[in-house]
C-alpha cells in the first residue's frame, strides 16, 4: 500500500470512468474500478499507472461510483432480506417457496421466502410537482431578496413568497437553507397568500432561530397563534450552517411531520376543527443587514403519508405471517400466494380465526411480514448503495463494461446495472478482545 498512497492526490486525466475512491487515511484515487474480489483486493484503471492499481480491501474506505444514474427509479415495493439488505422492486409473485420481484437494476428476481424479513408495499416514489427557484418575476419580494446562482438569498429583513397553484392533500415541501452568523427565519406554508407576519391568517409557519425549531399554526380565529412542536436543535448543531427542511403535510389527517437532514424529528398533529387550504409559500428574515441566509433546492412532490407508516410498524410474532393493511390492522397466520380476482390483485391469507383463506387486496396492504426461519444470514465485507434507495451485499463483485456481478451470500451472483450503482462501502469486522498471558485475578 505504501507504493500507492503517494499518488493518489494527483490530478488525472484521460480515465474512462471518474469513480472515486477512498482510503483509510482520507486520501483519494480517481480512476475505474475495475473488480473488488473475494481475495479481498480492489483493481482500478488509473491514469498515474501503466497497469491497474491493486489496492488491500482493508485500505479501502469507499468509493463513489460516476456512473450512477441520479434516476432513482419506478418501483412501489421495497423488499427487506434477512440480512438487513433492501430491493426496491415491483412485486409480481407470491408461492409457498419464493418471491419474484421486477427491480430497475437487475431485471427479475427470484427470492426464497426464508431470504425475506418483510416487503413494504404502496412506496411509489413521490411524483415531482414544482422544483427549483425560478425567475424573481415568480414571487413578490421585498428588495432585500434577490437570486442568485440558483438561490433566493436575504441580506437583512424582508421576505419573499409565491403562489404554488393546486397542491393535494398530501405534500412535501423541501428546500436547503444555509445562513451566516445567526439564523432568524421563517417559512409559511399551506398559506391563502405570499405575505409573511403577523395577523388573522389560516396557515402554518416553521421558524428558526437561536432556541432552535418551532413549528406553529396560525388562525383567523379567536386565538391566532398555536404552538404544534418545538425541535430543541440549535444552529450549532449543524456545524456547517446549513440545514435539508422537509416538511410532509397531510392535511386529511391534519398531520405534519418534520424532517432534519434527513432525518424525522417529530410527526405534529393539527387540532384545531378547520384545516389551511391555502397554496402559498412565504419565506422571512428578521435578521440585521450582516445577516445573510439562502433558500435553494425547493422541491414540491406528492406524498403518500402510507410510505412514513412503514417505518412504525413492527413485525409481531417471529415464527409466522403477518399483513399489516392502511389502517393499521394485523392479520397473523400464513401468507398462501398472490392472485388475481376481478381485474385486482389481491393476496390470499390463512388466519387460524377464519376456516377460509382471506382475500385482501393488494393494494390495501402496507406491509408482509415472513416467518423467520433458518440459520442467522452470513456476513459479506461489502455494501453496494443503490440509487433507488437500496443496498446490496455482497463477498466480491467484478465488472464487465456496463455491468457489475455481484457475489451476494444469500442470492447467489447477481447481474446489476453499473449505473444503478452509487457507492461501495466496506464493513468494518467486529472488534475482538485481545487474548493475553496474564492470570486472571482469583475471585474475593
Amino acid at each position: 500500500m505504501r507504493r500507492v498512497l503517494p499518488i493518489l492526490t494527483l490530478a488525472l486525466a484521460g480515465v474512462a470512468f471518474a469513480d472515486q475512491l477512498t482510503v483509510t487515511d482520507g486520501g483519494t484515487l480517481t480512476g475505474e474500478v475495475l473488480s473488488m474480489g473475494t481475495d479481498g483486493v480492489l483493481s482500478m484503471r488509473a491514469a498515474v499507472a501503466k497497469d491497474p492499481v491493486r489496492i488491500r480491501a482493508e485500505s479501502v474506505r469507499k468509493v463513489a461510483f460516476a456512473s450512477a444514474s441520479s434516476k432513482p427509479g419506478d418501483h412501489d415495493a421495497k423488499v427487506t432480506l434477512t440480512n438487513g439488505d433492501v430491493i426496491p422492486c415491483d412485486l409480481t409473485g407470491v408461492d409457498d417457496k419464493r418471491l419474484t420481484v421486477s427491480t430497475p437494476f437487475a431485471g427479475l428476481l427470484e427470492i426464497d421466502r426464508k431470504f425475506v424479513s418483510h416487503v413494504q408495499l404502496g412506496i411509489r416514489p413521490r411524483r415531482l410537482i414544482y422544483s427549483g427557484v425560478g425567475k424573481l418575476d415568480d414571487w413578490s419580494a421585498s428588495d432585500d431578496w434577490r437570486i442568485d446562482d440558483g438561490k433566493l438569498i436575504a441580506s437583512g429583513r424582508g421576505s419573499i413568497g409565491r403562489d404554488y397553484g393546486e397542491l393535494p392533500d398530501s405534500f412535501a415541501l423541501s428546500f436547503l437553507l444555509e445562513w451566516t452568523r445567526r439564523p432568524n427565519f421563517k417559512v409559511y406554508f399551506c398559506s391563502e397568500d405570499t405575505s409573511a407576519g403577523g395577523g388573522k391568517h389560516d396557515r402554518y409557519y416553521l421558524q428558526f432561530a437561536s432556541a432552535g425549531f418551532e413549528l406553529k399554526r396560525q388562525s383567523s380565529g379567536k386565538t391566532t397563534y398555536h404552538t404544534l412542536g418545538m425541535v430543541n436543535r440549535a444552529p450549532e448543531a449543524f456545524p456547517d450552517d446549513k440545514v435539508t427542511v422537509d416538511l410532509r403535510i397531510d392535511r386529511a389527517s391534519k398531520m405534519i411531520l418534520l424532517y432534519l437532514n434527513g432525518e424525522l424529528e417529530g410527526r405534529f398533529p393539527d387540532r384545531l376543527d378547520d384545516v389551511p387550504q391555502g397554496r402559498c409559500v412565504a419565506f422571512l428574515s428578521s435578521g440585521s443587514g450582516d445577516d445573510h441566509l439562502s433558500v435553494s433546492q425547493i422541491d414540491f412532490r406528492e406524498w403518500d403519508s402510507a410510505g412514513d407508516r412503514h417505518k412504525s410498524e413492527e413485525r409481531g410474532e417471529k415464527d409466522v405471517d403477518a399483513v399489516i393493511d392502511h389502517d393499521g390492522q394485523r392479520f397473523s397466520g400464513k401468507l398462501l400466494r398472490a392472485a388475481e380476482k376481478d381485474s385486482r390483485g389481491i393476496f390470499l391469507f390463512k388466519s387460524p380465526h377464519f376456516p377460509q383463506p382471506l382475500e385482501i387486496p393488494a393494494d390495501r396492504v402496507s406491509t408482509l411480514f415472513f416467518a423467520k426461519g433458518g440459520d442467522e444470514p452470513p456476513s459479506s465485507p461489502l455494501v453496494f448503495g443503490l440509487n433507488a434507495s437500496g443496498t446490496l451485499s455482497a463477498s466480491g463483485c467484478r465488472f464487465d463494461g456496463d455491468t457489475m456481478n455481484l457475489i451476494h451470500p444469500l442470492l447467489g451472483e447477481i447481474a446489476v446495472s453499473r449505473e444503478a450503482v452509487e457507492s461501495l462501502d466496506r464493513r468494518e469486522e467486529p472488534e475482538t478482545e485481545e487474548e493475553t498471558d496474564e492470570p486472571e485475578a482469583d475471585e474475593p
